[in-house]
């Protein structure tokens, strides 16, 4: 169904064997020419990267590339999105294509979405200019075979309201819903549950009668719009912001974010949250040498969490923490800030904005700086939680017809480090597959090296 792979490519076989899957860091090149990424993974390994460049002279691009698991790019394609500037917020894989959505701004401001086919073929391209409330931007993306839902957002500011729409592949039936609520209030991701249309949602807002007292957002949404809203305040008394939430093995949910306490003063928060969105705990973190933002959370399979996030506003961090929020390692990446974690079916990755970075399954990476974990000061609250009065209202969504202008890839990855690495021998005692390609039989060549070392043979779909 997704072959995406063998859709660019021949389908040439090669070895994926244990001690050559040590985790390795990644960074793009040219350096520093994206605003950020998103990676659709496949399994395998193989992943699928979005990129929304920089602005520049052709303001903003968007490139998607089709690498192997080693980041070595087999295919790409880069478009302009709708001019004269276009910000692109996040894709997601559909079982025919891939869909981008962002926001183009000019003399109108436009939420936007973008369709491509499997091996990059555009499909359609369509604005959003009925959008009320400053809606400029669509910011989640939760696919669903060859349907999906769409949050938007409006653009850095404030609204009273919120659309959920409802689209597939094809562009041509959009349901809106319109849900409004008694507070002004952002979101920036959700989560489908069990129920594919039923999503936990989160961001930040504050209640009408507290105008102003920004606390952190968590809502529940269904087909027929917003079920319940909650603010959570967070003690912080000027900003407050969930940007992420994940599962948890034991059916309740991780949100994390920041708390502002004036300028550059943030200190992260994760708050774990039963299905309902009552606090189970919550933890802030703060460090005494620079602001804390936290970004992403995930469960490794002993329990323990990992913590992305951005250090000083300019570098990124890791933490291992137990399943109660308190710090077992911690660690800094100088070169990036760290946005998304994601697994690829054979390993966990983190992404920065210029960055990928494997991690094994302790959760450690090559790159990173250990830091004291008395450096982290961990916080334990009991937010109180105000529940908001929220409506909902059907909307009729017509779009808009924009052309997208093709451009020329540029980016790719080059390695930084490998952690543990063992180098493979070269020459005639290389490993190597042969016939390539072959329906048939494989050989393999030098696996008298390989002695008592596990190996897998892979296809390039990323097939076993």
């Amino acid at each position: 169904m997704r072959n995406i792979i063998a859709s660019l490519i021949a389908a040439l076989l090669f070895c994926s064997f244990a001690f050559a899957q040590n985790p390795g860091s990644y960074h793009l090149v040219p350096q520093y020419l994206v605003r950020g990424h998103t990676a659709m993974d496949l399994g395998g390994g193989f992943s699928v990267f979005m990129f929304d460049r920089n602005f520049a002279y052709d303001s903003s691009r968007v490139e998607l590339h089709w690498p192997d698991p080693g980041l070595n790019v087999l295919g790409a394609l880069s478009y302009r999105g709708h001019p004269p500037l276009s910000f692109i917020n996040h894709a997601a894989m559909l079982d025919d294509g891939f869909l981008v959505g962002g926001g183009s701004y000019g003399f109108s401001s436009y939420a936007t979405l973008a369709m491509r086919s499997l091996t990059g073929t555009p499909v359609w391209y369509h604005g959003f200019s009925t959008l009320t409330g400053s809606h400029s931007q669509i910011i989640k993306l939760l696919p669903r075979g060859t349907s999906f839902s769409a949050y938007t957002y409006p653009g850095g500011t404030y609204s009273s309201n919120l659309y959920r729409l409802e689209g597939n592949s094809s562009g041509t039936t959009y349901m809106g819903i319109d849900m409004t609520a008694a507070a002004s209030f952002r979101v920036f991701d959700a989560l489908a549950l069990t129920d594919p249309l039923a999503h936990l949602v989160v961001g930040s807002g504050f209640a009408v009668a507290l105008p102003g007292d920004y606390q952190a957002l968590l809502m529940l949404t269904t087909l027929t719009g917003a079920q319940w809203m909650n603010l959570y305040n967070l003690g912080a008394g000027s900003l407050e912001d969930l940007v992420a939430v994940r599962p948890l093995g034991d059916g309740n949910f991780l949100c994390a974010g920041y708390a502002s306490f004036g300028g550059a003063n943030l200190e992260g928060v994760l708050m774990k949250v039963d299905p309902n969105g009552l606090p189970i705990w919550c933890r802030k973190y703060a460090d005494f040498s620079g602001s804390v933002l936290l970004t992403d959370a995930y469960q490794l399979g002993s329990g323990d969490l990992l913590v992305a996030g951005v250090f000083g506003n300019i570098q990124g961090l890791l933490y291992r923490l137990d399943n109660t929020g308190y710090p077992i390692a911690t660690y800094i990446m100088p070169t990036d800030r760290l946005s998304k974690f994601h697994d690829t079916g054979t390993g966990l990755r983190v992404s920065g904005t210029n960055t990928e970075i494997d991690l094994d399954a302790n959760g450690n990476g090559c790159g990173f700086t250990t830091i004291p974990i008395s450096n982290v000061n961990v916080t334990a609250l009991t937010p109180p939680v105000t529940s908001i009065p929220v409506t909902n209202a059907m909307v009729t969504i017509t779009p808009s017809d924009f052309t997208a202008y093709a451009r020329t890839p540029e980016l790719s990855w080059a390695q930084d480090c490998v952690l543990n690495g063992i180098e493979e021998e070269a020459g005639e005692a290389s490993l190597a597959a042969f016939p390539v390609p072959t329906n048939g039989p494989v050989a393999l060549q030098g696996i008298e090296r390989l002695q008592s070392e596990p190996y897998r043979i892979l296809s390039a779909t990323g097939r076993v």
